[in-house]
């Protein structure tokens, strides 16, 4: 097997490529990562967990969709940490092949695992993941809670409205936060009421996600908040909406 040496050296080459704004850096970049795509796939299989690592970390810089295959199957590595990198480099990949692995990842016993899936779903974007996403609105882990409402918002999805106005309730506003975001994204206007509740959130930056998110509804939010909701905080959103 290779060693760290290896991978060391063929993610420094990478970067330092990569980090070329021009077209000769760029070709160099995709030469590289040509020449490390098989050593890498090889490495997955070293005994050492930090190797494995190494190079799932690097796959996920290489950028090749070749990777995620290998990658999602190293999901079920016994090493935790393995695991929790393997989810991030499958994130950056953001190849939606690798939602299915990911999400039966979202059942991992390891609390930072749970929470890695549930960012690289998010990068990936793909609506599929929304219930399995949901699950996790309850999970024990508040990061995990969090980067599922993140997740689920940025699918973009009409079915993660019900999951994220649940998130509404949490008790922290962190994940209140990210929920109350998550449905601007989504721009459904049957979310509208339940952002009105949250505009009466003691934390202000859940008010300000809130208003942020009835903002991107618009003007079927504005509809609601004056012709059905029409409490006071609901009312000022509205008129700030009309001089804006």
């Amino acid at each position: 097997m290779s060693n760290t040496k290896d991978i060391r050296n063929i993610v420094v080459r990478l970067i330092e490529a990569l980090e070329q704004d021009d077209e000769s850096a760029r070709l160099e970049a995709e030469a590289i990562a040509d020449e490390a795509l098989p050593l890498l796939l090889d490495i997955l299989r070293d005994p050492n967990p930090s190797v494995r690592g190494g190079a799932a970390s690097a796959l996920g810089t290489v950028g090749n969709p070749a990777a995620v295959g290998p990658l999602a199957a190293l999901l079920d590595d016994p090493d935790p940490w393995v695991r929790g990198v393997v989810a991030d480099a499958l994130g950056r990949l953001a190849d939606a092949s690798a939602t299915p692995a990911l999400a039966r990842a979202l059942s991992d016993d390891e609390a930072d695992v749970r929470m890695m899936a549930a960012r690289a779903l998010g990068e990936i974007a793909d609506p599929r993941a929304v219930p399995y996403l949901a699950r996790h609105i309850d999970d024990p882990d508040v990061r995990v809670r969090r980067t599922a409402a993140t997740a689920i918002g940025e699918t973009r999805s009409a079915e993660g409205v019900q999951p994220l106005i649940k998130a509404l309730g949490d008790p922290e506003p962190e994940v209140r936060r990210e929920a109350a975001n998550g449905l601007g994204l989504i721009g459904h206007v049957s979310a509208v009421a339940a952002l009105a509740n949250a505009l009466r959130d003691p934390d202000e930056r859940v008010y300000e996600y809130a208003v942020g998110a009835l903002f991107d509804i618009g003007e079927p939010a504005m509809r609601v908040l004056s012709e059905e909701v029409g409490t006071p905080e609901a009312l000022a959103v509205v008129e700030a909406w009309n001089h804006g």
